[in-house]
């Protein structure tokens, strides 16, 4: 690709096949692709990126390049990785949710403020003490991150209710989910117009653009029960 996603060390507009990347004898266990940048996660929770386009989408400040830096992003150790266009965000061991990238014009970074961020930043306004164990883009412009008390809080763009907290109000700063249930993960059945998570009963829960799963076409901005068949 023309931004150096593929980190083959080459700038290649296409490839036809699969083609390995240039690790540097490093060993991922995820990769989040960007528009313009990709990061992959090692198992010792190492972050590594590479793009042959601005900077400031890896993370800590360095030149561009081609392949995957031999020193991972300083001072950050994750668990998880997630992308958006033009943006990344990691959960931490410390249960932090830190992000960085050159697009922050909803506040889908979740920093307070519609800046830009170069290098991984935590995610503010979240109940002090609370452990952050995943975090997931919805679509370019929004974030939610799911704690371990079994609550969910999202950011950013918020025009179609994407934040579940009951509004259209777009937000710089993490604002709760509205449902009485407790989450333990997020549902991989998620798009980029509709958010889903899993309860501790099991349950789907869904909000965000209709359809739903619920049966019907009406679009909701806090979560649903979705019926088992």
């Amino acid at each position: 690709m023309s931004h150096s996603r593929l980190g083959d060390a080459t700038v290649a507009d296409i490839r036809t096949v699969p083609t390995p990347v240039s690790t540097n004898g490093l060993t991922f266990t995820s990769v989040a692709l960007a528009l313009d940048a990709t990061c992959g996660l090692t198992a010792t929770g190492g972050v590594h990126c590479w793009s042959n386009t601005n900077a400031g989408i890896l993370g800590d400040l360095g030149v561009a390049r081609q392949v995957p830096s031999a020193a991972p992003i300083p001072n950050l150790v994750a668990t998880q990785i997630t992308a958006s266009d033009r943006a990344f965000c990691v959960t931490t061991t410390s249960g932090q949710i830190r992000c960085w990238g050159t697009d922050n014009t909803s506040g889908q970074l979740g920093t307070g403020t519609t800046t830009a961020v170069a290098t991984p930043s935590p995610v503010v306004g979240l109940p002090s003490g609370l452990a952050m164990q995943e975090v997931r883009f919805m679509g370019w412009t929004s974030a939610c991150g799911r704690a371990s008390d079994g609550r969910i809080f999202c950011w950013g763009d918020n025009t179609f209710g994407q934040l579940g907290d009951g509004s259209t109000i777009a937000r710089t700063l993490p604002v709760q989910v509205q449902s009485g249930a407790t989450f333990t993960a997020f549902h991989p059945g998620a798009t980029d117009t509709r958010q889903c998570a899993v309860s501790s009963s099991g349950d789907s829960w869904c909000w965000w653009t209709a359809p739903l799963g619920d049966g019907t076409f009406t679009a909701s901005s806090v979560p649903v029960l979705i019926p088992v068949p």
